[in-house]
């Protein structure tokens, strides 16, 4: 009977130990599932993170791009005489350091992609006239620029282009063009 009751004894003894691990095995399985848990969750947000750098990123290159475009749109105004694209009324100087973006400021608007719509707008900053060459040759005039007075005129134009993606991103730029005519 002894020798039974030794067995009894040592189960006992075991089956508290296997209900002491069973309680520590959950607990690091909580503990596991909760670090797993937050893991997704900050890989989620890095995600969203990173799309909306890259929203960011090409609005702003769409713009770059618009500007681009702008110069020429410009350049094709001025060679048709067609100043309904960069003279609204207004001067450059008056809106250069705006903060604000209100879409019907800008005359041109495109949507090349689909993705958004690239706004442009222009306007003149300065003007004024070359001074001429005079320049005289002994023989007589031989060209444009050794004439007695030869000049020109000089614009400075400002161009904005604004990007505002579907994704509600925006990005801006602005670029300095001067006009010659000689």
């Amino acid at each position: 009977m002894q020798h039974a009751m030794r067995t009894r004894l040592r189960s006992n003894k075991s089956a508290g130990a296997s209900g002491h691990s069973l309680v520590v095995t959950v607990i690091i399985l909580a503990l596991l599932g909760a670090l797993g848990i937050s893991g997704l969750h900050i890989a989620g947000t890095n995600m969203l993170i990173a799309a909306n750098e890259r929203d960011a990123r090409d609005a702003l290159l769409q713009a770059d791009s618009g500007a681009n475009i702008g110069h020429v749109f410009l350049e094709t105004a001025i060679d048709a005489v067609n100043s309904s694209f960069y003279d609204d009324g207004t001067n450059a100087s008056d809106w250069r350091d705006a903060t604000g973006f209100d879409p019907a400021d800008f005359p041109l608007k495109l949507r090349l992609d689909g993705n958004g719509t690239t706004y442009i707008r222009c306007s003149a900053l300065a003007r004024w006239p070359i001074a001429g060459s005079a320049v005289q040759i002994g023989t007589g005039y031989e060209g444009t620029g050794r004439s007695a007075s030869h000049g020109g005129v000089s614009g400075n134009f400002l161009i904005r282009a604004h990007r505002v993606d579907r994704s509600g991103s925006h990005g801006e730029v602005d670029l300095g063009w001067r006009h010659l005519i000689r």
